[in-house]
């Protein structure tokens, strides 16, 4: 009788875990836009979704220079049973010089494999390029 009690304890806790843990996971790099004028500065954004990783390794950002961070926030919900969470670390960057820039893959680690980021394009325009054309009255 111990051992039935003990094989039924054992794979509930398989399901349960299934449950908990059957979100898709995603790496990926964004920033608040792409189109920058030089010097101004932007947000870097690297984001763990559903990734039980604390650290990430952040590329050569050169030709920019970060001028803040990383800042984290972390938020984990569980709905229905099911878990979900990330971890989000920002920089802020000035754009130093004109060009396309391609900003590397970050990764990160999951045990003993290593996982990438998406690589992300960042134009650099002169001063008065990159201005939004939004209306001020």
């Amino acid at each position: 009788m111990k051992i039935l009690k003990w094989v039924f304890f054992v794979l509930g806790q398989c399901l349960l875990l299934g449950f908990v843990h059957g979100q898709t996971p995603r790496f990926y790099l964004q920033a608040d836009r792409t189109n920058i004028a030089e010097g101004e500065t932007f947000v870097l954004e690297a984001v763990l979704e559903n990734i039980d990783s604390k650290t990430i390794e952040i590329p050569d950002l050169a030709p920019f220079k970060v001028v803040q961070g990383p800042s984290t926030s972390t938020s984990i919900s569980i709905v229905n049973g099911k878990k979900s969470g990330f971890i989000s670390y920002q920089y802020i960057l000035l754009a130093t010089q004109k060009g396309k820039f391609t900003i590397p893959s970050a990764t990160t680690k999951v045990g003993t494999k290593v996982i990438k980021s998406n690589v992300l394009p960042i134009t650099v325009t002169s001063g008065a390029a990159a201005v939004s054309s939004a209306k001020i009255d």
